[in-house]
């Protein structure tokens, strides 16, 4: 049996062998724009057929056909009767039409009925229809991908506000996903469409008017183009604009007429230059225009073409794979029967298997049939042609090569001519005392000037200086409009413009005068030149404004500020109030007058208590001669009325006395008195310190707590500057007490100018709030100025500049290295120092002058003066009270052996005790003295010979004695004779002893025993 049909196995297999042979198979595509002058759609199918017939293996793929069908118009009908034909002919695959909706639906439809392979090159639809078998794939890019991609660029440059130019209908659906993510992130986008007429200079108006700066733009190259003419009309081109175009076409958009090279133009492209290929399709492509063509309809490689290509070698990849396994024959099918291409499911599904690397990059589809695993390259316009500056990646997400602000910023400036506002403000931009004489920006000087001459040097621009018209720095009115420097940031004319520039250049200056550092605007676009700010839509009258300029959040808002070039902060400027003069009585404000009457007090009442006290204690009674202890009734008080007085000054002068006491009562008086003067005297000499060597200022205002909670001391800031706006704004209760009192306060206390404020604080009971550094400022420069308490708060000065200036890098990379350098603090030191008024005093210790302890002084002279008064007061009453000498030597000679006890000149007989013999008492030398009546001087010495028994001494002995004692004593000037002698023993010396205290005024006590 099996015998009989070996023949027939045999045949069959030879005949299946024999039909997986080499056979031709054909490919269908649609065209809607064949025309050679066109977008060379034909010139890429016949490039990738005539490429792959050459390279392939004709033992394994067999002879590429393709048929090309030309659709005229986009029509449902006509498309229905070419697909038709196209079936009848027994087709693989089908590449569908570039840009013919319709069409596209109607060969998605009959390709899903039959089963073939539908390759399509055109646009995403806008409403996805689910096919059974899902046979057409998506070659091009989705929707979505590219939502994904201008978001994620939204997001790396910070844009929170953008709008969204719609050419089509179907725009807001083909960015869905862009939508929806400005609603999750609750930023705003803004959508305008454009009308019938296909003018986009309205809706470019409107853009403006939003204080828009990034736009992104739908649309065809054609007409992102014609945007793009009209946006330069209007001055919208500028490096404060960023455009985003959402065509995969960019490449097609013509910038060389548009004046751009200031201007963010970002776009997407799909190409692989490194393609091996991409070099020979680009060349044939231009070779086909220049033959065919008149001139080059476009600037670049049209994106259909590139696909087309693609899709043809997709198509054959899939092909040769699926022959390996099966023969993949062609069928002829009819659209009047049911029937399907048999291998058409087999064939999608190596399709979706594709790996390749093609014109537009890597070819991968995913189960959807959507393209995956590729790359939209970010393109940059620029003076070279059009640059990557990143990639977006359909799995990877958004990555960027090189930030987008600095990417023109050198290449800008080099050699521009910048409008600069400022305003007339010292130290910061003033003018020259000879500036009549001079022009453009030699009239001015300044620390703002010289910091623009050294930004100058470093960034290689110019620039021209013109003053502020309304003079003030910048404050936002009702309607939202800003005046000041902060005002001419975000609104210009043309006219103003040009009329600055003629200005700066002084009429007679030459093009690019480095004393002037003026440019001529010439060499540059005017629509370039003429910048518009994105916020306002109003020319601006200024690119930069160079001032002591405060960053405050309210500026930020509609300009951009550079980093801080100086950091302050707010603070009160007062008048000095100078404190009472310290008098030559100062060394008594340690006590008050009324503790300096109850010290006074104090003395007198210890004085007499001591006396008292000493009179009533027997303890304070004593013998001053111990020999005569026993012997003898004499006692004596040390405390007499003089000396009670006497003892309190010496303990009170921390001096002392010989005076001391005895008894416990009189020891009591005088400890306490020690312990109050004790007290009394640390307490003075700690305030005397205080009092005489810290220069206390009598202010009477310390702080600005100190100066919100009175009213006597009127208060104020410069109208329109950031220290009324920060008073204005702030919700502290102490600064918002302030800001009622200023804003109520009639006549006002704000003033137009700090040089108005100063004179106010000078000339009136007024504190002027300002920054602190224009305090330090004017006080190096007036004596009577100072500071009261610290900083209010801290901030810092920045260079102002339109919101999304691409030059704010460059300019904060340029103050760095300033500051690094050290240049910002030199200039400030320059313009700061005055000199003028000496420099604030440090703590350490000030030496005492005349004006502190000059009363001391007159003391100690009156002092002196009331000694040597009373001396010669004592003086004389003494010479009243004393008889004279020669008296007395007459009264000697008369009666030259009785002893004058009482009435000789100052011999003194104290007393007469009875006889009691001192068997113990030695005779010793107390005092001598003697008199010469050659030269009338004295010589005293003063003899004690306590004798306790008859002595056995003669005159002669005596004298012998006291001459030889004066020999080495004859400096003494005054002498104390005191004699204790036995009775009768006086006449024994006879007058020579008597003769000698009177001439030399000796006192002489005699006692007699």
């Amino acid at each position: 049996m099996l015998a009989a049909w070996a023949p027939l196995l045999l045949l069959a297999m030879w005949v299946r062998c024999s039909s997986a042979g080499p056979l031709s198979f054909r490919i269908a595509a649609i065209l809607d724009d064949p025309m050679e002058c066109s977008r060379g759609e034909r010139l890429a199918i016949t490039l990738a057929k005539d490429s792959i017939n050459r390279s392939s293996n004709r033992s394994t793929t067999g002879k590429l056909e393709v048929d090309i069908f030309e659709l005229l118009r986009d029509s449902e009908y006509e498309m229905g009767e070419t697909m038709c034909q196209i079936l009848s002919k027994g087709v693989v695959g089908v590449l569908g039409p570039s840009a013919s909706p319709a069409s596209n639906s109607i060969i998605s439809n009959i390709c899903g009925e039959k089963e073939v392979p539908y390759v399509k090159v055109a646009p995403e639809d806008i409403l996805k229809v689910q096919f059974p078998r899902f046979t057409t794939l998506d070659l091009r890019p989705t929707n979505t991908d590219i939502s994904l991609a201008v978001a994620g660029l939204l997001t790396f440059f910070n844009s929170t506000t953008a709008c969204l130019i719609c050419a089509q209908a179907d725009c807001l659906l083909n960015l869905e996903r862009l939508l929806r993510q400005f609603l999750i992130s609750k930023e705003t986008l803004s959508v305008r469409m454009l009308d019938d007429s296909q003018d986009p200079t309205p809706l470019l108006k409107e853009i403006r008017d939003d204080k828009t700066a990034t736009i992104i733009v739908d649309a065809n190259a054609t007409m992102s183009h014609i945007i793009l003419e009209r946006a330069s009309e209007l001055g919208m081109l500028s490096v404060y604009y960023t455009y985003i175009f959402t065509s995969l076409e960019f490449s097609l958009l013509r910038l060389d007429d548009v004046p751009s090279e200031r201007v963010n133009i970002l776009g997407f492209s799909v190409f692989n230059r490194t393609h091996p290929f991409f070099q020979d399709f680009l060349l044939s492509l231009n070779r086909s225009w220049q033959e065919n063509c008149d001139h080059a309809p476009f600037a670049g490689t049209p994106l259909s073409s590139a696909l087309l290509f693609d899709a043809v070698h997709a198509v054959v990849a899939a092909v040769q794979e699926l022959n390996r396994s099966q023969n993949v024959g062609a069928t002829q099918l009819s659209c009047k029967s049911s029937k399907i291409w048999e291998h058409g499911t087999s064939l999608m599904n190596y399709l979706r298997m594709v790996e390749l690397e093609g014109l537009t990059g890597h070819i991968e589809f995913n189960s959807k049939g959507q393209r995956s695993n590729y790359a939209l390259r970010i393109m940059q316009n620029s003076r070279d042609g059009l640059r990557q500056i990143g990639q977006w990646h359909s799995e990877q997400g958004l990555s960027m090569e090189r930030k987008l602000p600095s990417i023109n910023v050198t290449d800008t400036l080099f050699n521009t001519t910048l409008t600069i506002t400022t305003i007339l403000e010292n130290p910061y931009v003033m003018l020259r005392p000879n500036h009549q004489e001079m022009e453009g920006n030699e009239r001015y000087e300044g620390f703002c000037v010289d910091m623009l001459k050294e930004l100058a040097d470093i960034l290689k621009f110019k620039y021209c200086i013109n003053l502020v018209g309304d003079g003030v720095y910048g404050v936002s009115g009702t309607n939202g409009t800003w005046t000041g420097m902060v005002g001419e940031l975000i609104s210009r004319t043309t006219e103003e413009l040009l009329q600055s520039t003629k200005e700066c250049r002084g009429g007679g200056r030459s093009r690019g005068d480095s004393a002037g550092r003026c440019g001529v605007t010439e060499s540059l676009p005017l629509s370039s030149t003429l910048w518009k700010d994105p916020q306002t839509g109003n020319e601006m009258k200024a690119d930069l404004a160079v001032a002591g300029l405060t960053i405050t959040a309210e500026r930020e808002k509609v300009i951009d500020f550079s980093k801080p070039f100086m950091t302050l902060g707010i603070s009160i400027m007062y008048r000095v109030h100078l404190g009472r003069r310290p008098g030559y009585f100062s060394f008594l404000d340690p006590f008050s007058p009324g503790v300096w009457l109850f010290m006074l007090l104090a003395y007198l009442a210890v004085s007499c208590v001591l006396f008292l006290v000493a009179r009533l204690t027997p303890y304070e009674w004593y013998n001053p001669h111990p020999c005569l202890k026993g012997r003898c009734n004499l006692l004596i008080n040390q405390y007499s009325l003089g000396n009670s007085f006497w003892f309190p000054v010496g303990g009170f002068m921390q001096q002392g006395s010989t005076i001391a006491p005895r008894a416990l009562s009189t020891r009591c008086v005088s400890g306490v008195w020690w312990a109050f003067t004790l007290i009394i005297i640390s307490s003075y000499t700690a305030n005397l310190a205080a009092f005489l060597t810290v220069q206390r200022m009598e202010v009477p205002i310390e702080s600005v707590d100190d100066l919100a909670d009175q009213t006597a001391i009127e208060y104020g800031t410069m109208h329109g500057g950031s220290t009324m706006t920060f008073f204005q704004n702030s919700r502290y209760q102490t600064y918002q007490r302030m800001w009622n009192f200023m804003h109520s306060k009639q006549p006002s206390v704000f003033v137009k100018s700090t040089e108005e404020g100063i004179a106010r604080v000078v000339n009136s009971n007024y504190a002027y709030l300002l920054e602190s550094t224009m305090n330090e400022y004017y006080r190096q420069r007036n004596c009577n100025l100072t500071q009261i308490g610290g900083l209010l708060d801290t901030k810092g000065y920045g260079i102002g500049m339109p919101v999304g200036s691409v030059y704010r890098d460059e300019f904060d990379l340029a103050i760095l290295k300033l500051q690094e350098d050290n240049r910002l603090e030199i200039l400030k030191r320059k313009w700061w120092d005055g000199g003028k008024c000496p420099k604030e005093e440090d703590h350490r210790a000030k030496g005492l002058g005349m004006e502190n302890i000059g009363g001391i002084f007159v003391v100690l002279v009156c002092g002196l003066l009331v000694a040597i008064f009373m001396a010669v007061l004592e003086f004389m009453w003494f010479l009243r009270q004393t008889p004279g000498t020669e008296t007395q030597h007459n009264s000697r000679s008369s009666k030259p052996h009785e002893p004058h006890y009482a009435a000789s000149h100052r011999v003194k007989h104290i007393a007469s005790y009875p006889y009691q013999p001192l068997a113990k008492c030695a005779p010793f030398l107390l005092f001598a003295s003697e008199t010469s009546a050659k030269d009338n001087t004295s010589h005293t010495l003063s003899i004690c010979m306590p004798l306790c028994s008859r002595p056995q001494l003669s005159p002669l002995v005596v004298n012998v004695t006291v001459n030889a004692v004066l020999l080495f004593l004859n400096n003494l000037k005054s002498a104390r004779f005191e004699f204790i002698f036995e009775r009768d023993v006086v006449s024994w010396f006879g007058n020579d002893l008597i003769s000698v205290s009177a001439v030399f005024f000796c006192d002489v006590f005699l006692y007699e025993i």
